[in-house]
């Protein structure tokens, strides 16, 4: 006996594209089972935070080309992550019940201030 069967897998990733190169392909950054959104590149470029539902729809960071991602949050319900202008914070949303409530981190608790590289 044989079945057939349908299976639909939600599989969204984090792509870059270098607009000032004109034959520039497009570039997978995060790529995991579950859907990886909202990214924002901290304001020096060397990092971005997304959400990913890998976990429960968690803050995540990686090294702006995707290596070296870091769980930033274990609250679920998280959301549209912005970096403040100077990077040393990260506002989001959060479903909180029926409402939304702003949080922010501080990145230096992160990423504390080191000769060189900090992340």
């Amino acid at each position: 006996m044989r079945i057939v069967y349908q299976e639909q897998v939600r599989d969204i990733n984090l792509w870059a594209l270098n607009l000032d190169d004109s034959e520039a392909v497009p570039m997978k950054l995060v790529d995991s089972t579950q859907i990886e959104s909202s990214p924002s590149f901290s304001p020096d470029g060397a990092r971005m935070v997304f959400v990913s539902d890998r976990m429960g729809d968690d803050l995540w960071v990686a090294a702006s080309d995707g290596s070296n991602e870091r769980r930033l949050t274990r609250l679920r319900g998280c959301g549209s992550p912005k970096w403040s202008p100077d990077g040393r914070s990260i506002v989001f949303d959060r479903l909180v019940g029926p409402e939304r409530a702003i949080h922010r981190i501080l990145t230096r608790i992160f990423w504390p201030e080191r000769r060189g590289r900090a992340f």
